[in-house]
């Protein structure tokens, strides 16, 4: 870049800074956030419950644990959705068409590496700083957030009963929750979150999967998976927070990714370790789940 004649230094640090540092700050979050995605998808394909936070085997915390240290909510969210694994599991296995499996496995591979070389040790160091219960409290405040999504959805499949539930649950937990942060609805009056997204809504009205497809940052999804995702950001507050300012979306976003996965590590790598091939047991997991979510 020239310095123009008689510019001040200040006009020039400014230009630097707006035409290299955050491009370069964007897309070191935006890498960030994908890859947190890739690992929030496998983790909770992993224990075949998205949004989650315990593993299926070999859970490290009990019930009891988590009461003691204020985290009911990971082992209740878990053992809201899956209750009937090991029949779900006794029965044939189904699988969804892969047509493109090439291309999901070396996708798959390259998403592998952003998690243990970016999301990995980002996790760790925020976890190390920020209270457990701190965490929580976050994970709880994102959740409150983007109770668009399940009520619209509720509401677009006619599950009225459960758009009242999260109605309910929006209205106590950001008052009596204080913004979210604590979860009284469930605590107190055990009012539980319901699992809808428009994914669900597009299966629900008979919409196929149609094939697997593994996307670069974002992780596992198929066709109806990805349009679902896209309709969901619509209905998903935090995209309207900063319309102009995309560095400071994603940096919420990436915040969000490693508060919640600060809790969770671990329950990939004993995927990996306990899978013949993890890649094909996240593809299989991910239908099955989903296929699942859409018949409830």
């Amino acid at each position: 870049m020239i310095l123009p004649e008689g510019a001040p230094f200040n006009l020039f640090l400014r230009m630097s800074v707006n035409r290299f540092l955050l491009p370069l700050i964007t897309l070191c979050l935006l890498l960030c956030t994908s890859s947190l995605s890739l690992a929030g998808e496998a983790l909770c394909i992993s224990t075949l419950t998205c949004g989650t936070e315990t593993e299926y085997t070999g859970r490290r915390m009990t019930l009891a644990q988590a009461e003691a240290t204020d985290q009911i909510e990971v082992v209740d969210d878990f053992d809201d959705d899956f209750d009937a694994f090991d029949d779900e599991f006794d029965e044939e296995v189904r699988t969804i068409a892969d047509p493109i499996e090439p291309f999901n496995r070396a996708m798959f591979h390259f998403n592998d590496k952003l998690y243990f070389w970016l999301l990995k040790p980002a996790a760790r160091g925020y976890g190390f700083i920020v209270p457990e219960k701190g965490r929580v409290g976050v994970r709880r405040f994102f959740s409150n957030i983007t109770t668009p999504i399940r009520f619209v959805n509720a509401l677009l499949q006619f599950k009225i009963k459960y758009a009242g539930t999260e109605l309910s649950r929006f209205l106590i937990n950001t008052t009596v929750g204080v913004a979210g942060f604590m979860d009284p609805a469930r605590d107190r009056w055990n009012i539980y979150k319901q699992r809808e997204d428009f994914g669900q809504t597009l299966g629900h009205y008979g919409a196929g999967p149609g094939f697997f497809i593994t996307w670069p940052f974002l992780g596992p999804s198929s066709i109806r998976g990805t349009i679902g995702y896209v309709g969901d950001l619509f209905l998903d507050p935090t995209t309207y927070l900063f319309p102009n300012e995309r560095l400071a979306a994603v940096g919420i976003e990436a915040y969000e990714r490693v508060n919640s996965t600060s809790l969770e590590i671990g329950v990939y790598e004993d995927m990996k370790r306990d899978a013949i091939d993890p890649y094909t047991f996240i593809r299989d997991a991910y239908y099955q789940h989903r296929e699942k979510l859409v018949k409830e």
